[in-house]
């Protein structure tokens, strides 16, 4: 029982200090960001902050890794749902509506990108996403080709959502969602065209 309070005591306070560098960040970038502004913020001590981490970066990336947890896990439940899918819409939408629902916070990360490389991050995740969907749709191909398809595609989604936050969502989220599937559709099949004219 009293391990299970510890637990829960650790938690809270982790998501306090989440929190707080998640507030700071709508203000000001990360690098003016210090550990007493985020304990101050979430009215702690400041020794707090170094008992669950090393500094305001190891804070930072447990913040993006909580990010892209939830959407990963909604994912996966629509992967669940539906287990063949005919195309990547499903989880472009699935990031959009994370990405609305988390506006603020991802907004913010893609503009102190600098200082993590969210971006990145966030590239990565759709090609692990993409890599097996892929795979399937076009069993024949190379690996390696379908890896350079993947990264074209991912950086493409990425772009995609950082111009509609910055435009200030001018577009509607389905509007969205039909762009960039016709795009990846587009891509794929130009994509993959070409490899085999070769």
């Amino acid at each position: 029982m009293a391990v299970n309070m510890l637990d829960r005591r650790v938690r809270r306070t982790r998501r306090m200090l989440k929190d707080g560098l998640a507030q700071l960040l709508k203000e000001k970038p990360f690098s003016e960001i210090t550990a007493r502004n985020i304990t101050d913020r979430m009215d702690l001590n400041r020794a707090t902050f170094y008992l669950h981490y090393k500094s305001t970066f190891e804070l930072l990336q447990d913040l993006e890794e909580d990010l892209l947890e939830e959407v990963q896990k909604m994912i996966d439940e629509e992967r669940a749902e539906n287990r063949e899918p005919d195309s990547l819409a499903g989880l472009f939408e699935k990031m959009i509506d994370f990405v609305v629902d988390n506006h603020g916070i991802c907004e913010t990360l893609f503009l102190n990108n600098a200082s993590s490389d969210f971006t990145g991050k966030l590239r990565d995740f759709v090609y692990r996403n993409g890599e097996e969907f892929l795979g399937k749709r076009h069993p024949e191909a190379d690996p390696k080709i379908v890896g350079y398809a993947l990264s074209y595609m991912a950086l493409g989604l990425v772009g995609l959502m950082m111009h509609w936050l910055e435009s200030g969502q001018e577009i509607p989220k389905a509007t969205l969602v039909q762009i960039g599937e016709r795009l990846m559709f587009t891509a794929e099949d130009s994509f993959f065209a070409a490899m085999e004219e070769k």
